[in-house]
């Protein structure tokens, strides 16, 4: 990109189902960033909730300059929700950035814009990913992978998930699981390797990343809007590798993921909610494998 005196134009994208107040509270840490010199919007995509939450956020940002809430008729999923966003953004605001965020994202460093502008004008990046810190698991949750999933690897992961379910669902028969969790969270979870350190080329985490005006020159619908949801970090990495694109991974912006809330209040407890990832996660392997060469 290289230095400029245009003033940079970002547009964050929400994908929103259920639960108003995390999305507000979303929107509230992205208000208190300082956006001195980089021109901002937000927009809240609500992929049909059942709670009506959508229509609610749409009332909340009726007067918002800077927010815009699209009201889907149908759950479409991470992806497909996002490209509705995306495909706003590019034909309402024309920004040089997208990122595109969960609802349960929370960002602390007030400095974040200026900090993703300066990592922009010196590395050109077409897609990025920041550190990536799990609230819930106390842990540092990206870069995932340095390369995407192989077809070997994914065909071993479907096996793995099914393997789970079968034992959850024995668990949630016996009532098993709860106490077996509560252990299990006494041990802390392990940061990801190299998490500490930038790395070019290698599989963000989702829940928070950027794409430039690079990618999606190359890819102008925006994602990949096969699957409903999971592994889109490995198609998004799939995609970069077959068109040349550079990602970047750069700890120097760290952002807070509280994972999975829409997902816990959809399934109404943890034993569902993972359930409910292991299936989406098999079906989502399936179209990788299915439709690899088309990506």
């Amino acid at each position: 990109m290289g230095s400029s005196d245009k003033e940079l134009s970002v547009c964050v994208i929400i994908p929103h189902y259920n639960d108003a107040g995390m999305t507000r509270h979303c929107i509230s840490s992205l208000l208190g960033l300082n956006w001195d010199g980089i021109s901002h919007k937000f927009i809240i995509v609500d992929n049909a909730s059942g709670d009506g939450s959508g229509r609610v956020l749409k009332d909340t940002y009726a007067d918002d300059p800077v927010t815009d809430v699209i009201l889907l008729n149908d759950n479409e999923g991470y992806a497909r929700g996002s490209n509705f966003g995306i495909s706003h953004a590019v034909s309402k605001y024309d920004p040089d950035l997208i990122i595109v965020s969960n609802s349960d994202i929370t960002v602390n460093d007030p400095d974040m814009p200026l900090k993703l502008r300066d990592i922009y004008e010196k590395t050109s990046f077409d897609i990025y990913g920041p550190d990536i810190f799990s609230t819930y698991r106390n842990a540092h949750m990206s870069p995932l992978r340095k390369s995407h999933l192989s077809t070997e690897e994914s065909n071993s992961l479907i096996k793995r998930c099914r393997r789970r379910l079968r034992l959850l669902k024995i668990l949630d028969k016996l009532k098993l699981y709860e106490p077996l969790r509560k252990i299990r969270r006494s041990a802390p979870y392990p940061d990801v390797p190299g998490f500490d350190r930038y790395a070019e080329n290698v599989v963000i985490q989702g829940s928070f990343f950027v794409l430039s005006r690079g990618y999606l020159n190359a890819y102008p619908d925006g994602l990949y809007p096969g699957t409903f949801l999971y592994l889109e970090e490995d198609i998004l990495n799939l995609r970069a590798e077959r068109k040349g694109l550079k990602t970047v991974y750069d700890p120097s912006i760290r952002v807070d993921h509280s994972e999975g809330t829409a997902a816990l209040q959809a399934s109404g407890s943890r034993i569902k909610k993972y359930m409910f990832e292991l299936e989406h996660t098999i079906e989502s392997c399936r179209i990788f494998l299915t439709h690899y060469d088309s990506l």
